[in-house]
């Protein structure tokens, strides 16, 4: 069994679970409107969906991160905000199947 992917701040802390799941439900709560549409995007275009999207969402989503207090650093922030994104869109998917 592979070891769990560790994920780094720019100063070299580990990003804690915690930290992350904060990390994606803020991304729900500021891009919700966004995720649907999202959905389609990673579904039609795979791992590489977020190419399009660095420069629009992609700095939206890092300057909401930024905003709300996750001092990731920017390179840190700049790697990992697909992921996140990835996560929020399935999170934000299953919870609204449940309601």
């Amino acid at each position: 069994m592979a070891a769990p992917e560790l994920r780094l701040k720019d100063t070299g802390e580990v990003i804690t679970d915690k930290e992350w799941k904060q990390a994606v439900d803020c991304i729900i709560k500021h891009h919700r409107e966004a995720l649907p549409e999202l959905k389609k995007v990673i579904k039609e275009k795979g791992e590489d969906w977020s190419l399009g999207y660095h420069h629009s969402l992609g700095l939206s989503v890092r300057n909401t991160l930024r905003r709300e207090g996750f001092q990731w650093g920017a390179i840190s922030l700049d790697n990992n905000w697909a992921d996140l994104v990835e996560e929020a869109v399935k999170k934000a998917v299953s919870s609204s199947k449940e309601e």
